[in-house]
């Protein structure tokens, strides 16, 4: 499902055209070498910003704060997983692999559980694969 009205959101143009297109490359490359890759996504909300007035007009206008991703991929017996979560005001020419995250803070900021809440040993090794294998200065999401 993707080009689907019920797959969309408000997504700022250089969150979209920058590093969340950057990172559906780095996807994509995932399938070719893996046949395969669980890609789970959807938007979060910084309790400190709601918007204020009549619950009608809160609706018209829920903005997400950002974005969280979850990547995983099979091989073999192994699950590799990597995580990120994107707040909307990236700057454009920034890399998705600031933003890697472990599954447990994407599950604490959604309020959702991954992978039967097990925690993934081979977790961190995904980096590498989705070419996020220099280090980066990390970005602090609050």
């Amino acid at each position: 499902m993707v080009n689907y009205l019920s797959n969309i959101t408000p997504q700022k143009k250089n969150l979209n055209r920058g590093l969340w297109k950057d990172l559906e490359s780095a996807e994509r490359k995932l399938v070719k070498q893996y046949q395969e890759a669980y890609v789970l996504t959807g938007p979060y909300y910084d309790k400190a910003n709601v918007i204020k007035g009549p619950p009608i007009e809160r609706l018209k206008y829920v903005i997400p704060s950002g974005y969280w991703k979850v990547i995983a991929i099979r091989n073999g017996s192994d699950i590799k997983a990597a995580g990120f979560i994107f707040p909307q005001n990236v700057p454009l020419k920034d890399h998705y692999c600031r933003y890697l995250v472990n599954i447990p803070a994407i599950e604490k900021t959604t309020g959702l559980k991954f992978f039967d809440g097990k925690v993934l040993p081979q977790e961190s090794t995904l980096k590498n694969e989705i070419g996020c294998w220099k280090p980066m200065k990390k970005v602090t999401i609050h």
